[in-house]
């Protein structure tokens, strides 16, 4: 209470990242289930692709699939070498069949 007697004014900014962390607390499962349900951990298990490579090799549209490389790249799933991608070691240990 303030000396007034009414409580303080919330903190809009607070209220607002919280609601934040809730609307997007499930896109980065969404790019981690994407990327294996479409074969991408399994397809870079055998070493490093370009992105027009796997575009090509698992069939996926010519803009979303480097935006889902891209999406995979900043949450650390795959790793950027050059102009290629590769499983990150957590990923290749856990997220690939017979590993």
């Amino acid at each position: 209470m303030n000396e007034h007697g009414s409580s303080p004014a919330p903190d809009r900014g607070a209220m607002a990242q919280g609601l934040m962390q809730m609307i997007t607390g499930f896109w980065p499962a969404q790019v981690l289930f994407a990327a294996h349900d479409l074969g991408l951990f399994q397809a870079l298990a055998d070493g490093p692709a370009t992105a027009e490579a796997l575009v090509e090799r698992l069939g996926l549209h010519p803009d979303a699939g480097p935006r889902l490389l891209a999406a995979a790249a900043g949450l650390g799933l795959v790793e950027r070498r050059g102009d290629a991608f590769a499983n990150a070691p957590h990923v290749d240990a856990f997220l690939v069949r017979g590993r």
